[in-house]
C-alpha cells in the first residue's frame, strides 16, 4: 500500500531530497471511492480516527499547528477539493519548510520563540488534480509539484459495502491507537 511505505519511509525520503515535508494526494470525483476512510485508517494507528484530520475550515495556522503537533507522524487533510490554487500552492511550501512561520512578541522587537517543527507526509484527499489546479494558477509550478503526488483511485468489489460500513464505520472507531508504539518502534 503507498500510503503505508511512503509514511513508514517518510522521513528519511524527505531528508534525502532535502525536504521537510510533502503531500500524497488521494482523487476520485466521485463519494464512495474511500478516500477518508484511507486517511482515518491511517490515523487509527496512533490516535483517533477523525479527530485527527484537518477538515476544509481549518485555517492554515492552524494546519501549522497541527503539522507541528504530529511533528513525525503523518499528517491527514480530508476534502481539499474547494481549496483555491494560490492557497494549496501557500500550504505545499509551508509543509516543505519545515517549521511554523515566525512571529514577533507584541510590543517589542524580538521573536517568539518557535517550537512548532515537523518532517512529515501529508496525507490528502480530494475530488479533482492539484496538478490541473496549479497549472492554472502559474505556467511552471515546478517547485509545488515537486513537493505533490498523486493517486487517482476508483471503486473496489474488494469488500461488500455491508463488510465496510461494519469494518469502517464502526470497528475502526472503537479499537484505534493500539498500533502507536509498535509504529514508533
Amino acid at each position: 500500500n503507498a500510503f503505508a511505505a511512503l509514511t513508514a519511509f517518510g522521513s528519511p525520503l524527505l531528508k534525502f531530497v532535502g525536504l521537510s515535508g510533502a503531500i500524497i494526494n488521494v482523487m476520485f470525483p466521485h463519494s464512495g471511492s474511500g478516500k477518508s476512510t484511507a486517511l482515518f485508517m491511517a490515523n487509527s494507528v496512533y490516535g483517533h480516527p477523525k479527530d485527527l484530520v484537518a477538515i476544509p475550515k481549518d485555517t492554515m495556522n492552524a494546519r501549522m499547528h497541527m503539522l507541528g503537533v504530529m511533528n513525525n507522524l503523518p499528517f491527514t487533510m480530508d476534502e481539499i477539493t474547494n481549496m483555491k490554487s494560490d492557497e494549496f500552492s501557500d500550504l505545499t511550501y509551508a509543509m516543505s519548510q519545515g517549521r511554523g512561520k515566525n512571529r514577533v512578541e507584541a510590543g517589542v522587537n524580538k521573536l517568539r520563540k518557535n517550537n512548532t517543527k515537523w518532517q512529515n507526509i501529508t496525507l490528502s484527499s480530494g475530488n479533482s488534480s492539484f496538478y490541473e489546479k496549479l497549472g492554472s494558477l502559474k505556467n511552471t509550478p515546478d517547485g509545488e509539484m515537486m513537493r505533490l503526488m498523486e493517486y487517482t483511485i476508483g471503486y473496489s468489489d474488494a469488500i461488500s459495502t455491508e463488510e465496510g460500513k461494519r469494518m469502517f464505520d464502526h470497528q475502526l472507531l472503537e479499537n484505534y491507537g493500539h498500533a502507536g508504539d509498535i509504529y514508533a518502534q
